[in-house]
């Protein structure tokens, strides 16, 4: 049995049938170097708690969850202190076609959007700012032995950036892959990437 939850935030084409969550578009902004003494640019060798970071407090972010019921007939609702993010979930929803979101939902959205603001910073630092950066995120849920585990996260990621070779950009790419806190947060999952380049000039 396996389940695959997908996120595409900010995409004009996301929301079809079947498709649950949206593609995390962002374009190059100044923060952190996820690439542990990655070459090039002027970031290069630091890691994101070195670098504009430095001396600013990082947040503890803080969501609550509520389950009612039993598992097949029960119910969820969850919410983010922000009051962004909330919704509703269940057993149809998780591991069916049923309406509402589910964690692998949430944990997509999470990867996407951490992998897409962290290759920006990587590209930016190693000299070459993205237009944009599109990520979308699928997470798959497996039963395995007695239990259920996440086995699987696959990342597509596409972007613009003017100026860099298609060599550069994948190496820059993979590092980010293993190098984003979500990515990193998630080390026992299998996270596979394919990524793009779109529109970049060889440099």
């Amino acid at each position: 049995m396996g389940s695959t939850r997908s996120s595409h935030f900010g995409h004009p084409d996301a929301g079809g049938a079947g498709t649950r969550g949206c593609v995390l578009a962002g374009s190059g902004a100044a923060g952190y170097d996820v690439r542990q003494g990655a070459p090039g640019g002027s970031g290069a060798g630091r890691n994101w708690s070195q670098s504009n970071l430095k001396g600013v407090g990082m947040p503890t972010r803080n969501a609550s969850a509520t389950w009612e019921g039993g598992l097949q007939g029960g119910k969820g609702s969850f919410e983010g202190q922000s009051g962004a993010i909330s919704g509703a979930y269940s057993f149809g929803s998780r591991f069916g076609d049923a309406g509402g979101t589910n964690p692998e939902e949430l944990l997509a959205a999470a990867e996407a959007a951490c992998f897409s603001m962290a290759l920006a910073v990587g590209l930016e630092q190693a000299g070459h700012t993205a237009t944009s950066v599109r990520t979308q995120a699928a997470c798959t849920i497996d039963k395995v032995a007695e239990g259920f585990k996440i086995t699987t996260m696959r990342l597509k990621v596409t972007a613009s950036v003017p100026g860099i070779d298609e060599g550069k950009f994948q190496e820059i790419a993979a590092a980010t892959k293993v190098g984003c806190p979500v990515s990193q947060a998630l080390a026992g999952v299998d996270i596979q990437m394919e990524a793009t380049l779109e529109g970049a000039s060889a440099s």
